[in-house]
């Protein structure tokens, strides 16, 4: 498929209206100005929206829309990126996230079953979860040396379930230090944190990586392909809030 059909497959698209407890003026104010392709008064209504604490994948669709047609598709992906962890089971968002990646020439490999399903809850979720099912095999065991019939298949159940949860719960905090390139241009990964540092690595805008330290407006990343390097802080942006 040639990029040219991809980028009309993918974003040639209305905004999407479903966008319950949203403001409603925001919301008409944006698809106004989107369809009158005044894109940077869209994108500030969009986000306006989001800001009244109302973030949706919708939402975050639509500003995706807008980031694009205005020519900033790093910026677009990171906006698709995080709608698909506000619904990632939502396949029309993730066929939008790999056709955006091959336009911005980024590997797009299709994502497993249990990468899909560590989205499901946020880290913190995870970690609740795993924390009762531990307090509940706790209290199984205690409740079988006090009682005389047993109760082996409840905690079979509650061992399988901890097993289950434990390798999710360690993707959940892998993807919860996430982030994403949203400059338009190549960038360096730097040997330390400052600009004048010597380059380590260079790459393409929309890159991901997962952030290990913070120091002042840099933060120190690990690729996929595996370089690990100093970026401003300017440069790249965390999926989640309070990272670091």
């Amino acid at each position: 498929m040639k990029i040219s059909k991809i980028r009309i497959y993918v974003f040639f698209l209305t905004p999407l209206l479903c966008f319950k407890g949203l403001h409603a003026d925001n919301l008409q104010e944006g698809i106004r100005a989107y369809e009158a392709k005044q894109y940077t008064q869209a994108i500030e209504r969009f986000s306006a929206a989001i800001d009244s604490d109302n973030e949706t994948a919708s939402a975050r669709h639509n500003l995706a829309l807008a980031y694009f047609q205005s020519g900033q598709p790093a910026e677009a992906l990171w906006q698709l990126e995080r709608a698909h962890r506000l619904e990632p089971s939502d396949k029309e968002l993730i066929v939008k996230t790999q056709a955006l990646k091959q336009v911005l020439g980024l590997f797009s490999a299709n994502e497993e079953w249990f990468e899909i399903a560590s989205k499901q809850l946020s880290y913190a979720q995870w970690i609740i979860l795993c924390a009762s099912l531990f307090w509940i095999l706790v209290a199984l065991h205690l409740f079988l040396r006090s009682k005389a019939y047993p109760l082996s298949a409840a905690r079979i159940l509650a061992w399988i379930m901890l097993v289950a949860a434990a390798p999710l719960t360690y993707l959940s905090f892998l993807d919860s230090k996430s982030g994403q390139i949203i400059r338009n241009q190549p960038v360096e990964l730097r040997a330390a944190p400052a600009s004048a540092a010597p380059a380590t690595a260079s790459r393409l805008p929309g890159s991901q990586g997962r952030i290990l330290d913070s120091h002042e407006n840099f933060y120190l990343i690990k690729t996929p392909e595996g370089p690990t390097g100093w970026i401003s802080k300017d440069d790249f942006r965390p999926y989640y809030k309070n990272t670091l």
